[in-house]
């Protein structure tokens, strides 16, 4: 992205929720509600986190809806983001990428 830093999170998803993981191992959690196939309405989970007046504002604006857009390569997907009901305000592009795989045995 011109003009901005770069971010990276460790994302871990399910179905239903999401955490993310910063460089500073701080965490922040969602419940997930898939739209479609290539699209998601992410709200931070109040059950699982304290949260803060932002936080509480994006959800009560609908969530952070999440847009998978073209595939780069087998690993990376681009995508953009933006909080529901103010997309022109809040719209953000990304890329995710795969950098590797844990499988979790049960």
């Amino acid at each position: 992205m011109e003009n901005e830093s770069e971010i990276y999170y460790q994302i871990e998803r399910t179905k239903t929720s999401q955490i993310e993981t910063n460089e500073y191992d701080e965490k922040v959690f969602y419940s997930i509600k898939w739209i479609s196939d290539c699209s998601f309405i992410q709200k931070f989970d109040k059950n699982k986190m304290k949260l803060t007046d932002e936080m509480k504002m994006i959800n009560n604006d609908g969530g952070i809806v999440v847009e998978l857009l073209n595939k780069e390569d087998d690993n990376c997907i681009l995508y953009q983001s933006y909080v529901k009901n103010f997309k022109e305000l809040s719209l953000r592009n990304g890329m995710f990428c795969k950098i590797n795989i844990k499988v979790k045995n049960k």
